[in-house]
């Protein structure tokens, strides 16, 4: 295993959920659907086209061509279940047709790969919907720790087996399945506190650092998936990144959707809690993300109305449009 990929990855997966043994289980299932960062966070403002009504001559625009929703399974931690669950609201206001999904999650490391896959309830559960033979796309995530000796699932082999194991399971059942890993946000909001020493102020240069490293040691994590299963479509959804964009403006002091950085004693904040759980608003975001990411759609005409001050349309179209090429998924 590449020495690069694994300290990135630690730097990303320490804390990034809880390590609670209890679990977090849900399924979902939805039919009708669904789809779909560079430059500055306040720029992607979106152009009005007009048309001349004068020139009454001229067609109509034609509708734009629907998308075909896919039958997916999501299976993560609590860094990676809200922006699942939602993505059933999402495809079907996004028009996206015969979006399905189902949904499954344990908290912290019990809801990697590996675990479940270790884990014989759980296993048995998500075998139980890909027998069916009929998943088109799956989606999980993983939690290494660099520091966890060989025996433990937490080891970013074992990890990484993790992921593969349910790969060579799915495709013997469906060897069309799309794969991908999301790489959520990072933990400890508050740990990152920058020249100023007060994260409320700096910080984000550091936060920058550290999940961009994550995702080049993810993209090499990518690579090995795709050299054992040259056969499949295995790409990343680097989500975590519009938590960057969110963090960059409140340090700057242009985020006035949100009193404080954690939420605490009635004041708003991006994360709920110290560990860096999601609020809401960056839980849309990365929702977006997510429509766009995977289905291709355009989430700057995405209908639905958000309270927010902040475009986060155009965030999360900047976050997945400036994504390595080599990584996303191919259309």
């Amino acid at each position: 295993m590449k020495n690069l990929f694994m300290w990135c990855i630690l730097l990303f997966m320490i804390g990034c959920v809880d390590k609670s043994s209890d679990s977090n289980i849900s399924a979902d299932t939805t039919t009708d659907a669904m789809a779909g960062f560079q430059g500055d966070p306040m720029a992607g403002s979106q152009v009005d086209s007009m048309m001349d009504s004068t020139n009454s001559s001229e067609d109509p625009p034609a509708d734009p061509p629907t998308i075909q929703g896919l039958k997916s399974l999501y299976m993560g931690h609590s860094y990676f279940r809200r922006q699942a669950e939602a993505m059933s609201e999402y495809a079907e206001i996004a028009g996206i047709a015969d979006h399905e999904s189902q949904s499954f999650f344990r908290g912290g490391y019990n809801g990697s790969a590996f675990a479940i896959w270790d884990d014989p309830d759980s296993q048995a559960t998500i075998k139980g919907y890909v027998d069916e033979g009929d998943i088109e796309m799956f989606g999980m995530t993983i939690f290494a720790d660099l520091e966890a000796s060989e025996e433990e699932g937490e080891h970013p082999e074992n990890q990484i087996q993790g992921v593969k194991n349910w790969i060579e399971y799915a495709i013997s059942k469906n060897s069309d399945t799309i794969f991908f890993i999301g790489l959520p946000w990072l933990p400890g909001p508050l740990d990152y506190i920058g020249e100023t020493g007060d994260p409320h102020t700096s910080g984000y240069m550091e936060y920058s650092e550290v999940i961009l490293g994550s995702e080049a040691g993810m993209k090499l994590f990518i690579d090995e998936l795709r050299e054992t299963f040259p056969d499949s479509e295995i790409f990343l959804v680097a989500y975590g990144q519009g938590s960057l964009e969110l963090r960059t403006l409140y340090n700057m002091g242009n985020l006035p959707d949100v009193d404080t950085l954690v939420s605490n004693n009635g004041l708003l904040g991006i994360h709920s809690d110290t560990h860096g759980h999601a609020e809401q608003m960056l839980t849309d975001l990365n929702t977006l993300v997510w429509l766009q990411s995977i289905y291709n759609y355009d989430v700057l005409e995405f209908t639905k109305e958000y309270p927010y001050m902040t475009d986060i349309k155009s965030i999360a179209h900047d976050v997945a449009t400036r994504q390595d090429p080599a990584y996303t998924r191919q259309f």
